[in-house]
């Protein structure tokens, strides 16, 4: 018989004067499953979460993003990318730091993304968004967002982009 089993085997099982009473050996087995169980149920929620999480974002940015590809050879490099049969979707897009500046002028320090106003829903899942064909040109502001700077659909906003000094 190995040591530890051994070792084991007494402490659990031995009568008098070989370790704690049986009972304090079972209560330690109990705690021992029980943190066990504990840490197995924890890890898988969250696993879950991080599932999920990736998924958000994905659905928002994407699974590559190319940068750098801005300039006169721009078509060319989308046509050469395009091409490739691994890549299903591709979208080209500008992204700046702005300031967004609400009716009140209540204001946000916010990421600016211009995307393909045809079919964005190609690259990116939005979910259910309400959206207005008759518009040609628009801007589309999470809830959150829209919330702190109190504006509602059809209201005026001014955005100001501190890299390229424009309103």
């Amino acid at each position: 018989m190995r040591l530890t089993t051994r070792i084991a085997r007494r402490f659990l099982l031995g009568g008098k004067g070989a370790g704690p009473s049986r009972f304090t050996g079972w209560v330690a087995i109990v705690g021992l499953a029980v943190g066990s169980l504990a840490l197995v149920v924890s890890v898988s929620v969250l696993n879950g979460f991080e599932s999920l999480v990736r998924d958000r974002i994905r659905g928002f940015e994407g699974d590559l993003r190319i940068t750098g590809l801005a300039g006169s050879s721009l078509k060319d490099r989308l046509a050469k990318l395009t091409r490739q049969e691994e890549i299903q979707v591709l979208a080209p897009y500008l992204e700046r730091k702005a300031v967004l500046f609400g009716p009140d002028q209540s204001r946000r320090m916010v990421t600016v993304k211009a995307v393909d106003t045809e079919r964005p829903d190609r690259v990116y899942r939005l979910g259910a968004v309400d959206r207005d064909t008759s518009v040609t040109a628009g801007v589309w502001i999470g809830s959150i967002l829209a919330d702190r700077l109190g504006v509602q659909p059809g209201d005026r906003i001014r955005l100001y982009s501190p890299v390229d000094g424009l309103t």
